[in-house]
């Protein structure tokens, strides 16, 4: 997480995007800014329109898809731009980093020779120098013995490897911004580290801008300077990272921030432990990504979130010319449920060590609305504990909250303090052990 560069104007300004796909309001309205040498994060749901968002800031929204509102790259107007418009933008200015590594290089050709074709895609060097540009760029991220690595192929590295190189594939020509779709996904926590120290080390050598796509909200707490938080398509609270998942300041952001496992939440918000890593005590691998993680022989009560978001089909691309990995894959909300379920919760582990630790995860009921039928007023009114008539009527706007934050809340100066204890979750049914 960076603090620099706050004076400077934002190298992405997305002012009133919205996006509808045939008859579907995909995106509605979502408005933010990604400063130069920062960090913003777009978080929720799978639905939200967090990857459809991205792909109308770099050109992929699905064929056919109604585009209104502005997208400002360094001043420069290109939302609903032609094609010829992003091919210059591709590859110098904007990348993109997907989930899958393996969607982006080319099975056939070593490593090494992708790097350099990408350096070659946009400046006339000579091969030995592109060759030499792609080895420190393998270097820079963290891949041992780089210059043999280079000459390897794909399936000859790991999965955190390839992620890493096409981390290095994305920055060789020093982009302007960064779009990284859910970069960690299927990654153990000791990988998914090494990729995102990777990730911010070359961010910051070269002042690129990054759009941080994820579900994970520690990862979003400890990497991002701005968080932007999405439910159906529209903002539903923005501002400092940290001050957002410490202090959730309207239902929705309480929801997924309560659902998070001890030893991974936010402190000040009444969940135990905090952001800066697991508590003394609890399980080292508890999980970074909210209560829909559960580990082996663990009891699921409920559903998850996790699928595509609408209407965002797969393209071709990749850090050259970016659009891999299908909108929404990497899923969402910590804690959702299934349709017409209950409250549902993820039971933790015992520590066999210590006395019984047997506890129920909080979750936000119901599910999201299906982005065909958006009810009026606020669209988490059914699922929300303080909804009233009145947010089921008159959709909220956007309204400042103070210290750099919106939120978009009829009754977001009633929020208990802490916010979370909105969702105490459901009590253990007794005579169930958890072993």
């Amino acid at each position: 997480m960076t603090t620099t560069h706050e004076t400077m104007p934002p190298v992405l300004a997305v002012r009133d995007l919205r996006v509808t796909v045939g008859a579907v309001p995909a995106v509605r309205g979502v408005s933010f800014d990604v400063p130069a040498g920062q960090v913003t994060a777009l978080v929720g749901e799978s639905g939200a329109g967090k990857s459809l968002t991205a792909r109308a800031v770099l050109g992929l929204a699905p064929h056919g898809a109604r585009i209104l509102g502005s997208v400002r790259l360094d001043g420069e107007e290109i939302a609903g731009a032609g094609p010829a418009v992003y091919r210059r933008l591709w590859g110098r200015r904007v990348v993109y980093v997907p989930q899958d590594a393996l969607a982006v290089l080319s099975p056939v050709h070593p490593v090494g020779d992708q790097l350099a074709a990408a350096v070659r895609s946009v400046a006339r060097v000579p091969r030995t120098e592109a060759r030499a540009r792609a080895v420190a760029a393998l270097d820079a991220v963290g891949i041992a013995d780089a210059a043999r690595r280079a000459r390897a192929l794909p399936h000859e590295f790991s999965g955190g490897m390839r992620q890493r190189a096409v981390i290095a594939m994305a920055l060789i020509n020093g982009p302007r911004l960064i779009v990284a779709d859910e970069p960690t996904t299927a990654l153990d926590p000791r990988v998914r580290e090494q990729v995102l120290d990777a990730l911010t080390r070359s961010r910051e050598a070269t002042g690129a801008a990054l759009l941080l796509i994820t579900h994970d909200l520690p990862l979003a707490t400890a990497h991002a300077d701005h968080a932007v938080v999405l439910y159906a398509g529209r903002v539903t609270e923005t501002g400092p990272a940290r001050q957002i998942f410490t202090a959730p300041g309207s239902p929705y952001t309480a929801g997924l921030v309560a659902s998070l496992p001890p030893g991974w939440g936010a402190g000040a918000t009444g969940v135990e432990g905090g952001f800066d890593g697991p508590k003394p005590g609890a399980p080292a691998s508890a999980p970074a990504g909210g209560a829909a993680a559960a580990g082996p022989g663990d009891r699921v009560a409920g559903g998850s979130a996790r699928g595509s978001d609408p209407a965002g089909g797969p393209a071709p691309g990749g850090p050259g010319a970016p659009g891999t990995g299908g909108a929404g894959a990497g899923g969402a909300a910590a804690g959702a449920a299934d349709v017409g379920a209950g409250p549902a919760s993820v039971p933790l582990p015992r520590d066999p060590a210590g006395p019984r630790r047997d506890r129920w995860l909080p979750a936000i009921a119901g599910a999201p609305p299906s982005p065909f039928e958006v009810p009026a007023g606020c669209a988490f009114a059914s699922r929300c504990p303080m909804a009233v008539a009145l947010c089921r009527e008159v959709e909220p706007p956007l309204e400042d909250a103070g210290g750099g934050r919106l939120v978009a809340c009829h009754r977001g100066s009633e929020l208990p303090v802490p916010a979370t204890t909105l969702f105490p979750g459901p009590p253990q049914p007794p005579g169930e052990p958890l072993s």
